[in-house]
C-alpha cells in the first residue's frame, strides 16, 4: 500500500544542517526538498543587528586586556544600548579620520611656509597690506622688488 508523505519543516542551526541532513538521509524516512530562506522584514532587522552586535563584540574583545572591565558592567547595562552605543562610536569614530584626512590634505599645500595663521594674511589684506607666498626652490637668495618687503618665513637646510 502506497501511502501519501506528510510534509513536515524542520529548523535547525545553521551549523548543524550537514550533520542533520546526513542522520535524515540514514533514517531514510523522509523525502528532502529544499526550501526557500524565510525573509521578513522583523528577520532582515535581527540579522542586521545580529551583524552589528558581532562587530561590537569583536570591538570589544580585542580591548580585553584594557583596565576597564567590560564583563562586570555588562550585567547591569541594557545590552542592546551598548550595542547601538558602540556603533555610534564606530560611525563617528570613522567620520573623524575622514576629516583628519580632509584637513591632512589642505595642510599639505601650505606646510612649505611653515607655522602661521592664515587669518591673518586675510586680516592684513582687508587693512591694504597684501601678502603673497611664494615657494621658491634652489639656493640663490631671493631680492624682494622695489617698494615691498621680503620675509622669510620658513627655510630648509637645503635651500629650499
Amino acid at each position: 500500500m502506497i501511502v501519501k508523505m506528510q510534509k513536515i519543516t524542520l529548523l535547525c542551526m545553521q551549523n548543524d544542517v550537514p550533520a542533520t541532513l546526513n542522520a535524515l538521509r540514514d533514517l531514510g524516512a523522509l523525502h528532502l526538498s529544499p526550501s526557500t530562506a524565510m525573509s521578513s522584514h522583523n528577520l532582515d532587522k535581527t540579522r542586521n543587528r545580529l551583524k552589528r552586535a558581532k562587530v561590537v563584540q569583536t570591538i570589544l574583545d580585542s580591548c580585553k586586556n584594557k583596565e576597564t572591565d567590560v564583563a562586570a558592567t555588562s550585567g547591569s547595562v541594557d545590552k542592546e544600548n551598548i550595542i547601538d552605543t558602540v556603533n555610534n562610536l564606530i560611525r563617528q569614530k570613522k567620520e573623524l579620520n575622514d576629516k583628519l584626512n580632509t584637513l591632512d590634505k589642505e595642510k599639505s599645500p601650505i606646510e612649505p611656509y611653515g607655522d602661521f595663521e592664515p587669518s591673518i594674511i586675510k586680516e592684513l589684506s582687508e587693512k591694504g597690506i597684501h601678502i603673497k607666498l611664494f615657494h621658491v626652490r634652489g639656493k640663490a637668495p631671493v631680492v624682494a622688488p622695489e617698494n615691498t618687503h621680503l620675509s622669510v618665513i620658513n627655510q630648509k637646510s637645503s635651500g629650499q
